[in-house]
């Protein structure tokens, strides 16, 4: 079942299937290795500041809660 990124526990993996958004959204995500088939682990939430923490391989990123809502994945 393919569900926002959000809804993953910390912890958990997904494959990315598609990402929402606007071009500049997109290509900032790319960057950082956020592509379509990449396999992403939710690792943990910020409290505070509402950003949650992804990790794509051996890198770490953070991304805004409504960023990570216009990823949707396959859960593994």
């Amino acid at each position: 079942m393919v569900t926002p990124l959000t809804h993953l526990d910390p912890g958990a993996s997904g494959r990315i299937v598609w990402i929402a958004g606007d071009e500049a959204t997109r290509e900032m995500l790319a960057q950082r290795g956020v592509v379509a088939d990449a396999v992403i682990t939710f690792r943990y939430r910020t409290p505070v500041l509402k950003l949650q923490a992804y990790g794509i391989l051996d890198s770490v990123f953070f991304l805004s809660r409504k960023n990570a809502g216009e990823i949707f994945v396959e859960e593994q």
